[in-house]
């Protein structure tokens, strides 16, 4: 990925940036402050949301809105993933009316953010000698920009394996790179355009048995991969949490639209319980495919 200029460059901030508890949510009515291309159909959206931005957890989300138009009709539900002073950024790919509306919002367009919503990642308990697997798939790698950013803070090694498509959907392999070290990212694509020819389960699966050792694995990604993902850490009784998507038309639980099944016979949903969930309480077999 490369930029123009130094006022374009992504990066994340050298100040150190500490987790506070969780706070309520805020619903404010902001502007987009910078909207910048990365790769075909991907894009990096930042706005300015200080309530947001000084209390977001990694692994959070926030419900962003476009005030102009009629089109789309609901706010769309983005992972935070970067911080910065007052602005927070999203990383989206056009998929739809939603995202293409945001794609396109010019520096200075009216938008509502929603936020923090959500349960984060848990990074309490986890010692400094201790190794953190991240696994992202797409564009599910979004909350593991801030993720990584407050473990390498804590001084904790973080492996990172990071999984497309092609090359064009690996958006900030680089950026993870340069926070976590080279040598502790592992790339892999389906068609073995960069990185290593697969699916990036079976990349982990490999190392995971040529020695490496995760005291906690978080991942992020489309559903196949956590359908594949989770016997791997159950197998190896890797203590583990999933950051699942769903559509969600809410954020706060009152439209039911991102339940999943767990293994109590009762539905969860995603917006408040999760995202970020235990594999181990989710019924992947009533999960919907």
């Amino acid at each position: 990925m490369e930029f123009d200029s130094s006022e374009d460059r992504w990066t994340l901030p050298d100040r150190d940036v500490r987790i506070p508890p969780p706070v309520p949510a805020v619903d404010l009515a902001t502007r987009v402050v910078r909207n910048t291309p990365l790769a075909p159909s991907y894009f990096s959206l930042w706005m300015r949301a200080p309530e947001v931005a000084h209390s977001v957890q990694p692994g959070q989300f926030v419900m962003i809105g476009i005030e102009a138009g009629l089109r789309p009709y609901l706010r769309r539900a983005f992972s935070v993933a970067q911080v910065l002073g007052d602005d927070i950024e999203i990383l989206a790919k056009t998929v739809g009316p939603g995202t293409a509306a945001l794609a396109e919002a010019s520096v200075g367009t009216r938008v509502t953010v929603l936020g923090p919503l959500g349960r984060g990642f848990d990074l309490d308990r986890i010692g400094s000698g201790e190794t953190v697997v991240l696994v992202a798939g797409g564009i599910g790698v979004a909350p593991f920009l801030i993720t990584t950013r407050e473990l390498a803070r804590r001084k904790i090694t973080t492996r990172i394996f990071f999984g497309g498509r092609t090359q064009a959907d690996l958006v900030g392999a680089d950026l993870l790179a340069e926070i976590a070290g080279a040598r502790n990212v592992v790339l892999s694509t389906d068609d073995g355009s960069r990185g290593v020819h697969g699916r990036v389960t079976a990349t982990l699966a490999s190392e995971l048995d040529r020695g490496l050792v995760a005291a906690r694995l978080f991942a992020c990604g489309p559903e196949p991969m956590f359908r594949a993902l989770e016997p791997i850490v159950r197998e190896r009784g890797i203590r583990s949490e999933f950051a699942m998507e769903r559509e969600m038309a809410c954020g706060f639980g009152v439209c039911l639209g991102c339940v999943v099944p767990t293994t109590e016979g009762h539905f969860a949903t995603l917006c408040k319980e999760g995202p970020v969930v235990d594999p181990s309480t989710i019924d992947w077999e009533r999960c919907p495919r």
